[in-house]
């Protein structure tokens, strides 16, 4: 009974498991104390006949009707315990002892003929149920195996790898040579490099190379194979996957479009690019950024230190203050003027607009952000207070009292960077 429900992926019930020792320990008493036959083996045939009883309701109430193989055990089950009942009352029948033998002998052979019949179609339907999961986890990935034997030369697809390769399994012939001239004529001679390679090398192959479609489409694969030996060591097949990546390679190649065009932007913008990840404080600098500082993209490591380095003290506090105010919601963005230090030891002047990024949890982790070189504004505006802080106080003065050479020196004195 307890393999019955290790078979059906059942919990034994713990009654049964208390019941068979209440039943040992009735037959070792009885043993030790001689008690008659009936009464010995009237217990122990009565615990055997629910035991067998029970497991062909087990097997007729799990399977139902799915299986006639458990059908047919659970039946007999059920009549091998009556008869087990019946065995204490029927021994000492002497001409019906060999008879009941007999039966006894019959049903164990139908059961276990049946158990067989019942264990094989169970693990059959495993198996198909395995495949069939296989199978949709293939579709599903778009993964399909294959097997080379080396041999005969022999080349075998799933049905998965079948539809990678656009082919049907009934109207397509797979071959060696028919799988190679599928593979896209700009990738066929890397590719035999690389698979020589391997089974020379006794290695295993992770390639990627496009196949033609047999309505001329192209499409990108990865595979991925190793090779077995057999007991002398020499190579005999090569089992591996081949997967579609086609959707990879479309959405690598729009990102770097896509990355190129926001550099090509960035570039013409001669605008800087910051990326601080705060959980890890690792950063990045753009080369736009560093050569707006004057230095080659080599020349700045991509760390914190070196933005602590570059800003001005005084205008640190108040930029950390600010990304501060920002982490705690006290303000929605990072915008602020600062100076860092350019190459050649001069102040550069900066805008800085930047966003904060928060997981989940509401913790900030990443910090992104543009810096704008200000310096010709910032230059500007100081000599404009400048010019506006040498006129003020003549104009103070009544104008009857300007002559024109007085006007002229104002003029030259408030506006030093025009030629006379």
């Amino acid at each position: 009974m307890y393999g019955t429900y290790l078979f059906i992926d059942k919990k034994f019930p713990r009654f049964f498991l208390y019941l068979s020792l209440l039943s040992a320990s009735w037959i070792i008493f009885a043993v030790l104390n001689d008690l008659a036959f009936l009464v010995t083996s009237l217990h122990t045939f009565s615990f055997l006949a629910i035991i067998y009883i029970w497991t062909g309701y087990i097997f007729l109430k799990h399977y139902r009707y799915e299986q006639k193989e458990a059908q047919i055990v659970g039946w007999t089950f059920i009549v091998w315990g009556i008869h087990k009942a019946n065995y204490p009352f029927l021994r000492p029948v002497i001409w019906f002892a060999p008879w009941g033998y007999l039966l006894g002998a019959i049903l164990a052979s139908i059961t276990a003929l049946g158990l067989i019949l019942v264990y094989f179609r169970k693990t059959k339907n495993e198996l198909i149920d395995n495949q069939n999961r296989l199978l949709g986890a293939q579709k599903t990935a778009k993964i399909g195996d294959w097997s080379w034997q080396l041999e005969k030369n022999e080349l075998v697809w799933s049905d998965e790898t079948y539809r990678i390769f656009g082919q049907s399994p009934e109207t397509f012939k797979v071959t060696v040579e028919s799988f190679e001239k599928a593979i896209h004529p700009d990738d066929y001679q890397t590719f035999l490099v690389e698979r020589e390679a391997a089974l020379r090398k006794n290695r295993d192959v992770n390639i990627e190379y496009r196949i033609v479609l047999p309505d001329n489409r192209i499409r990108w694969v990865q595979e991925i194979s190793s090779a077995i030996k057999d007991e002398t060591g020499e190579l005999v097949k090569v089992t591996g996957t081949v997967q579609d990546i086609t959707q990879r390679k479309k959405s690598e190649k729009a990102l770097l479009e896509s990355q190129e065009r926001f550099n090509l932007a960035m570039e013409a913008s001669q605008d800087g690019l910051i990326d601080w990840n705060l959980i890890t404080n690792e950063i990045y600098y753009s080369p736009g950024w560093k050569r707006m500082l004057g230095y080659e993209d080599n020349e700045i490591k991509n760390d914190s230190s070196e933005w602590d380095r570059l800003i001005k003290q005084e205008h640190m506090e108040k930029s950390r203050a600010m990304l501060n105010e920002v982490l705690t919601g006290q303000r929605d963005r990072i915008e602020t003027e600062f100076q860092m230090r350019h190459k050649n030891g001069h102040w550069v002047d900066i805008l800085a607009r930047a966003d904060v990024i928060f997981d989940e949890n509401g913790r900030g982790v990443r910090v992104i952000g543009t810096h704008v070189d200000i310096t010709a504004r910032k230059s500007s505006e100081r000599a404009l207070k400048e010019s506006e802080k040498n006129i003020d106080p003549l104009l103070r003065r009544p104008w009857m009292d300007f002559g024109l050479p007085t006007l002229k020196a104002v003029f030259v004195k408030s506006t030093p960077h025009i030629k006379e």
